[in-house]
Parts: structure tokens; C-alpha cells; sequence
């Protein structure tokens, strides 16, 4: 079976297998929510119970169009965020979130960046899915969160490039240095 076939790529689904906390970030339109999808058609063909967290509108509505039955739920406070993750781990659920430092944006505040931490720091033991969000206006903002609250605590980290109009690179850093690329299609990704 190649990669094209079995839509997840070895690389990727070696963490998903093992439990791992995998963190993609970078800009936006680089194909990190339709990755998300990716991973949930790759759980619900291994038949692994699972929830997708959606904090953006948009993850919610492209969800409503995805051929597979995502267990997909809108998420819009930082509150529910938590309480969801929590039921998640209590009923062994593989957990995915797209974006987990969106409901986070606005607020400055240290039980903010504690909460955020808290999460991932939860995630990291049981293993979970998570995409972030940077854009180039708040680059340097964005992605000291992401440095400081979530990354440390990610075992699996990786970040998205759009190379042209079709290609996004994926640059997984952490265990070890891996370049992956991907284009983006309707159902999920096409690996290259």
C-alpha cells in the first residue's frame, strides 16, 4: 500500500499509534485544519475513538462538508475547551484541536498563558493532535505562545510553509529533523 493510499503518512501516524503530542502551527491557508482531517480519517479507519475540538467557525463548517462522520465539536470558550479535553481523557478519547491557541489570542493575562500551558501540559501525557495558529502581523506575539505554552510540552513538533499556490512544506522538528510536503485537496491532504 503506498502513502497516497493510505492518506497519513508513516511519519505521522507513527505518533498518532504511540500516543504522542504532535503540534503543527504556522500561517494560515497551510492546510493544518485539512491535516486535522486527515488524522481523523486515519482514526476512524483504525475504528479509534476519538474527538475533534474545534475552536474557529470555519474547522466547523468545512467539518459539515467532510465525506467521514467526524466527531467534530464547536468549542468557544477557553472553559469548555478544558472541560471537553477532560471528558476526553476520562473516556479515552484520542483528542484533536484545531486551533488550540485560538481562544487564547486576545487575552494577555497570566491564568490565560497558565490555562494554555495547563492543557498542553495534559495532552503531553496522554498524546492528542493539536494545530496553532501564527500569522506575519503577530508573528513575534503568536509564536512566543506557541514557544512558551505549548511547544515545550509537545513531544512531536512540526511547522507549515505554503511553497506555491499547491505545495505546503512540513517541517517536522522535534523528535528529529523531517521535511514532508503536501498538497491540499477537498478531503484532507495529498502527500508528495
Amino acid at each position: 500500500m503506498s502513502i497516497k493510499e493510505r492518506n497519513l503518512h508513516p511519519f505521522i501516524s507513527n505518533f498518532i499509534d504511540n500516543n504522542v503530542f504532535l503540534v503543527i502551527y504556522g500561517p494560515p491557508a497551510t492546510g493544518k485544519t485539512h491535516l486535522a482531517f486527515e488524522i481523523s480519517k486515519y482514526l476512524i479507519n483504525k475504528r479509534k475513538d476519538f474527538v475533534f475540538l474545534a475552536t474557529e467557525a470555519q474547522t466547523f463548517t468545512y467539518g459539515k462538508y467532510f465525506i467521514y462522520d467526524v466527531p467534530l465539536k464547536l468549542v468557544v470558550t477557553k472553559e469548555q475547551l478544558l472541560k471537553e479535553i477532560i471528558e476526553g481523557i476520562e473516556s479515552k478519547k484520542y483528542i484533536i484541536i484545531d486551533s488550540i491557541n485560538y481562544l487564547f489570542r486576545t487575552f494577555n493575562d497570566d491564568t490565560s498563558e497558565k490555562e494554555l500551558s495547563f492543557i498542553s501540559s495534559l495532552l503531553s501525557i496522554v498524546g492528542g493532535f493539536a494545530t496553532g495558529q501564527i500569522t506575519q502581523e503577530d508573528f513575534d506575539s503568536s509564536k512566543m505562545s506557541m514557544d512558551t505554552w505549548i511547544i515545550p510540552w509537545a513531544k512531536a513538533i512540526g511547522i507549515t510553509n505554503k511553497l506555491n499556490e499547491k505545495v505546503v512544506e512540513l517541517k517536522l522538528l522535534k523528535p528529529r529533523k523531517v521535511i514532508l510536503g503536501y498538497e491540499i485537496i477537498r478531503d484532507g491532504v495529498k502527500w508528495i
